[in-house]
């Protein structure tokens, strides 16, 4: 019964922890004035997943996605703390960085975190200049397919 009980703990623990290792950016940023925050739900999303803009068709993974995060900053300390929040996902085991390219300036790295049955749960692009960070996060569970599917590349 005891063996029952240690394992039933450490299985519950081990669901906490997978669902917090999940990083909050728009807590990290929300109290933050010199970054520029765009946030989306599933309902908007899903609202909105009929529509192809400027050549997005996001009908391909509107209904995939969970939530959509956009931070953005051109000031200074904007610019520092985001550049300090990636960094740590940048070392955090949970995201794998998929592509990274680099031209003068501009700096784009692609991190995504797998869920369950190689979907992805959550991608997250950032992308650097001189004194600008963007930050774009989507949240759901999608496929690769799903991605290529809203650029048109499907």
């Amino acid at each position: 019964m005891k063996t029952k009980r240690i394992f039933f703990i450490a299985a519950f623990m081990l669901c906490i922890s997978a669902v917090s290792a999940q990083i909050d950016l728009a807590d990290k940023f929300s109290k933050n004035k010199d970054i520029t925050k765009v946030i989306m739900s599933k309902t908007l999303l899903s609202m909105a997943s009929g529509m192809n803009m400027n050549g997005v068709n996001t009908k391909a993974i509107g209904d995939k996605l969970d939530r959509l995060e956009v931070f953005s900053s051109e000031k200074a300390e904007g610019v520092k703390l985001i550049k300090t929040e990636m960094n740590k996902v940048d070392k955090d085991k949970l995201y794998e960085v998929l592509m990274s390219v680099n031209e003068g300036d501009e700096n784009v790295v692609f991190y995504a975190q797998k869920g369950v049955g190689g979907f992805f749960k959550d991608l997250i692009i950032y992308t650097t200049e001189a004194n600008e960070c963007t930050v774009v996060r989507l949240v759901g569970n999608f496929s690769l397919e799903d991605l290529q599917g809203v650029m048109g590349n499907k």
